[in-house]
């Protein structure tokens, strides 16, 4: 039995930011308050179906938050 996804599993399989899915989520009557939130299987599949109608659907990731506040290593 597959286990429920996590708001963040789920945005990375679309391409979205974590925050990108939690509007997806809050519109669709979902209640979940943070991107480590569980959904149920059928909710999942609910929130994917929502991002390919509206064409949210991305195969690029967005860009990592940290990776761009990450200085470069001093020696």
């Amino acid at each position: 039995m597959p286990k429920n996804p996590r708001v963040y599993e789920l945005a990375r399989e679309l391409g979205l930011t974590n925050d990108e899915t939690l509007a997806l989520c809050d519109a669709l009557g979902i209640g979940v308050k943070s991107h480590s939130s569980s959904v149920q299987i059928a909710q999942a599949d609910r929130v994917r179906r929502k991002a390919e109608r509206e064409g949210l659907v991305r195969e690029e990731q967005p860009p990592d938050p940290e990776d761009e506040k990450k200085a470069p290593a001093k020696k």
